[in-house]
């Protein structure tokens, strides 16, 4: 479990449901200020951050954060040809694009690929 905090009541509290962007640069990105949006508004528990990954870093990035409390990952510059590589599977619109920008775990525990 992770805690973090509500900005708006100023309470802690624990959230299961952890996710990440993977980029480098990565602080420009608007990511965690939708997707937290976006789960307040229909009001799910998460977490959702910015993670800065040195260029020769993703896969073990990668691996680390979905064996641990990550649920899933937005995947930026430079980053989306290595994710395609890394993923098990790829959904229609990854092999159209050519690339992977989401990596996620099935229930089979199979890594997978969208765009």
């Amino acid at each position: 479990m992770i805690s973090t905090l509500n900005h708006k009541t100023g309470w802690r509290f624990e959230v299961s449901d952890h996710y990440a962007v993977f980029g480098n640069p990565i602080k420009h990105s608007k990511s965690p200020l939708i997707h937290t949006a976006f789960a307040q508004q229909t009001n799910q528990e998460l977490s959702y951050s910015a993670i800065l990954v040195p260029e020769d870093g993703f896969s073990e990035a990668v691996d680390n954060f979905l064996s641990g409390e990550g649920k899933g990952l937005n995947i930026t510059v430079p980053f989306k040809e290595e994710a395609w590589g890394k993923a098990e599977s790829h959904s229609d619109r990854a092999r159209l694009a050519g690339a992977v920008n989401t990596l996620y775990r099935n229930d089979a525990g199979l890594l997978c690929g969208d765009n």
